[in-house]
């Protein structure tokens, strides 16, 4: 299954891919079956290597700001369409089947993420 970023975390400060410490913050992934705190730059390989070709470290934290600075976050389930030019999410749906129609009526350049 595919990764997907579903936050940042301040909390723990150590990437649970390469062990590198001190870190001013980790990603937070999920595989739909558990949660991973890695640092920006293994997050990105991680997120290429399970099929995300777009993945990359300045993405990875572009979009994990977004994530997290939205003022009324949603739930860790939920689910958003993003924009795949600007690495932003546009919107979030409650269910992934809402989320799949706001990416279809949209038209190329948008997928959905869990957010």
């Amino acid at each position: 299954m595919a990764l997907r970023i579903i936050g940042i975390s301040d909390e723990v400060t150590t990437c649970e891919c390469c062990g590198r410490t001190n870190l001013k913050k980790t990603v937070v992934l999920t595989d739909g079956e558990g949660e991973k705190r890695y640092g920006s730059e293994c997050a990105a390989k991680a997120m290429r290597k399970s099929g995300d070709k777009f993945a990359s470290k300045a993405w990875v934290e572009k979009v994990s700001r977004e994530i997290a600075r939205r003022p009324n976050a949603p739930a860790r389930d939920s689910f958003g369409v993003l924009n795949v030019a600007t690495g932003r999410v546009v919107t979030t749906c409650s269910t992934r089947e809402i989320a799949e129609q706001a990416v279809a009526s949209r038209g190329s350049g948008y997928e959905v993420v869990g957010v």
